[in-house]
């Protein structure tokens, strides 16, 4: 559950640029496989309920991108 969360979470947040808008352009933060490993770290230590909500949260924003983009090819 925690590397699936982190992985969405870092998906979600470099692939509509917030790392731009939030003017943190550096190397955790524009770098998918580097944010999802800390993201994961960070998520080992809270409870699950945390890990539950940031999973549902930025798990459904990447499967609507997903299904955004596959609705656009039709």
């Amino acid at each position: 559950m925690i590397i699936l969360a982190s992985a969405c979470f870092a998906i979600f947040f470099v692939l509509n640029g917030l790392n731009k808008t939030f003017y943190v352009d550096t190397k955790p933060f524009n770098c998918i496989p580097c944010l999802s490993a800390w993201t994961a770290f960070v998520l080992f230590f809270m409870p699950e309920w945390i890990v539950n909500f940031v999973l549902a949260m930025f798990g459904s924003g990447v499967l609507g991108m997903i299904g955004y983009r596959l609705m656009i090819k039709l």
